[in-house]
């Protein structure tokens, strides 16, 4: 009986609660960040993944930046440019 029960407890405990796909998500493949005039500015260079291809090829990037007069400031302002989680 009690390899059963702990059987049960296992798959119930083993979940992606939080899974998130990848096409809803933003990839970021580089990061840059700059000290310019008392603000730092932060740079992703984000992948945009064409859903229509099926060549890895096919797929771009684009460069989103953000300014603050602190890192904190910055990312912040930045999240909220990205157009994906």
């Amino acid at each position: 009986m009690k390899k059963i029960f702990l059987f049960i407890i296992i798959l119930l405990c083993t979940s992606c609660y939080d899974y998130q796909e990848v096409n809803k998500v933003s990839i970021i493949n580089g990061i840059g960040i700059d000290y310019i005039n008392d603000n730092y500015e932060i740079t992703y260079e984000v992948i945009k993944i064409n859903s229509k291809s099926k060549d890895a090829s096919m797929d771009s990037s684009s460069v989103v930046s953000a300014y603050g007069k602190s890192l904190d400031e910055a990312i912040n302002n930045i999240s909220q440019k990205l157009p994906k989680k």
